[in-house]
């Protein structure tokens, strides 16, 4: 399946803003984890976020490296 109808600059921005994210949920366990006991739903609620986040941008690597040979990550 080709990406290639789907702007670099696009695909750039989504990668930026998914790892905006992951740093903020990273952050917010970092906090959490003061009271670990009582945050522990909500770490590991987060930790599934950055874990689905990540996967998102390993694939989206894949696919401007794919689609945009020329492009440096």
């Amino acid at each position: 399946m080709s990406n290639s109808h789907i702007p670099l600059e696009e695909m750039l921005e989504d990668l930026r803003i998914t790892n905006e994210e992951i740093a903020q949920y990273e952050a917010e366990n970092k906090v959490l984890s003061n009271n670990r006991e009582t945050n522990r739903v909500q770490i590991y609620m987060n930790e599934g976020r950055i874990i689905k986040r990540q996967k998102f941008v390993t694939q989206l690597e894949q696919i401007i490296s794919e689609t945009y040979p020329n492009h440096q990550m």
